[in-house]
């Protein structure tokens, strides 16, 4: 794994070793509005992310979950998120107010490559009936527990991993 920062006058690299019990682990997450960490969301995964892990670490849980005003799902300030809404996984749309992700975008190519129903377009929180976080580096994990409440798993974020594992194999 390789990071690597640039700001003003501070350059900053960063390696080491891929965690492989990282990858599709469950995850707890905490909802919050972005300006509830007073920054602008457009520059949040442009800025030291120590904020966010901050941010994390006070609520106990492994990430926060962007979500705006009106109740619609954004992104974690690591990854991603697919909702199962209604038997089809939904991934918010690229509005400018998330990053597009790669793993994102090859997890949309392996699932509709194998016929996955899933889709991007805005969701609500309330109608997730389960989640998902997407990155490099936990490919697809299923959300375990979302502001303390357990959540139900579904099948489709792991038919979705499998589509990615075998697209990637091939």
């Amino acid at each position: 794994m390789l990071r690597v920062q640039l700001g003003r006058g501070l350059e900053l690299i960063r390696v080491s070793p891929f965690v492989q019990e990282r990858w599709a682990r469950p995850l707890t997450l905490a909802s919050v509005a972005p300006a509830v960490l007073d920054l602008e969301l457009a520059q949040a995964k442009h800025c030291s992310r120590g904020h966010w892990e901050r941010g994390a670490a006070a609520r106990g849980v492994d990430e926060l979950l962007w979500v705006d005003p009106q109740g619609f799902l954004l992104e974690t300030h690591q990854g991603n998120v697919f909702a199962e809404v209604q038997g089809v996984l939904v991934t918010p749309p690229l509005d400018g107010r998330i990053l597009a992700g790669v793993t994102r975008g090859a997890l949309l190519a392996a699932g509709h490559a194998e016929g996955i129903s899933l889709r991007s377009a805005p969701v609500k929180l309330a109608r997730a009936e389960a989640l998902w976080v997407s990155s490099s580096l936990k490919g697809l994990a299923p959300v375990k527990e979302l502001n303390g409440v357990p959540l139900k798993s579904g099948a489709l974020g792991g038919a979705l991993l499998e589509a990615l594992e075998r697209s990637e194999s091939a």
